[in-house]
């Protein structure tokens, strides 16, 4: 096959633009994403600097091993599994059904352009209804339907959606959890005489509220590089990941009968404070004021409760909130 160079990449990506298809993929993810419900990570809310941290988790279980085999027999890939894992580890800690996943892809989606030096990166959205009363294996199945349609209409370029989001004004896509997963993460290579190795370089600010990059390092032991603002994300669910992760994945690998509701519900009755999302906060008037603020803020324009077929967004809310709030200090004839 004949050299192709990017610049005939960028006008093949100008010519797909003006087709029908194009925009029957841009109408897929519009539809794909109505209703989107942003995910809310507990929060750390006395830390008030916005910063980035990375932090490396182990895992380790006899059963990794056999995640291989397993993968095969229910005709899903390692990809797909994972997905699947923290579709059900973020809707334990969130205490939320909706989950959306943002998640980078090569963005070749041409033979041709598979040995070509350029950026081709894209972002693609894997979202998933998490019902707890559901199995393993119909998670497991679910997922595989959401991945596949997902990469199927992955030729739409993230920064499109997003502008053609922003024209739905129901719609405010606001993503704040990326997975991606690195099978065979090289931290050596030589060419032509010349060694380059990875550095590790500290991170000031992190592009989302949590990355998890899912690098299977070892037999028996899974690697988890953990990226995290600091402003958002507690740090004392992040310590806590590898108890979730490898009960979700021994359950998983065990028995695909089971239901979702049964694998944390021991540990959580145990100590449902410290797993549930707003754990260890000190629920006094000023916190929970300054919580809700905190989020209202942050969530303006998202959807935070439905009435009557009515949506509100948390700004409505807000509003509400404190009108109400004057108006009982005046009958009661008090400042605070």
């Amino acid at each position: 096959e004949q050299n192709i160079r990017y610049f005939e990449y960028t006008d093949w990506m100008n010519t797909i633009h003006k087709t029908q298809k194009y925009k029957e993929t841009e109408q897929y993810w519009i539809n794909r994403l109505e209703n989107f419900h942003v995910l809310e990570l507990p929060y750390n809310l006395a830390e008030n600097k916005f910063e980035g941290k990375r932090e490396i988790i182990l895992v380790e279980s006899k059963t990794i091993g056999k995640l291989t085999k397993y993968c095969k027999r229910n005709r899903i890939t390692k990809f797909m599994f994972w997905i699947a894992l923290f579709n059900v580890v973020l809707s334990e800690i969130s205490n939320q059904r909706d989950i959306s996943i943002a998640t980078p892809i090569s963005g070749r989606v041409k033979k041709k352009f598979e040995n070509i030096m350029g950026m081709f990166e894209n972002i693609i959205i894997i979202r998933n209804i998490i019902d707890k009363n559901e199995t393993v294996n119909s998670i497991l199945s679910k997922t595989r339907n959401s991945v596949l349609e997902a990469f199927d209409n992955s030729e739409y370029q993230f920064g499109d959606l997003v502008l053609a989001l922003r024209r739905q004004e129901s719609i405010e896509l606001d993503l704040n959890v990326m997975i991606a997963f690195d099978e065979h993460e090289d931290s050596y290579l030589e060419l032509n005489g010349i060694n380059i190795s990875k550095i590790n370089v500290p991170i000031k600010r992190s592009k989302f509220d949590l990355v998890i990059l899912i690098d299977e390092c070892e037999k028996n032991i899974v690697k988890f590089k953990i990226e995290y603002n600091t402003g958002c994300v507690d740090t004392k669910i992040i310590k806590e990941l590898p108890f979730f992760i490898k009960n979700v994945f021994d359950s998983f690998i065990n028995s695909g009968d089971e239901k979702i509701t049964n694998i944390l519900l021991p540990q959580k009755k145990k100590n449902a404070s410290n797993y549930l999302c707003g754990k260890n906060i000190d629920y006094s008037i000023n916190s929970v004021k300054e919580a809700f603020e905190k989020t209202a803020a942050r969530f303006s324009k998202n959807t935070a409760v439905v009435c009557n077929g009515k949506k509100y967004t948390y700004t409505e809310v807000n509003e509400k909130a404190n009108f109400l709030s004057r108006l009982i200090r005046q009958k009661v004839n008090c400042q605070e």
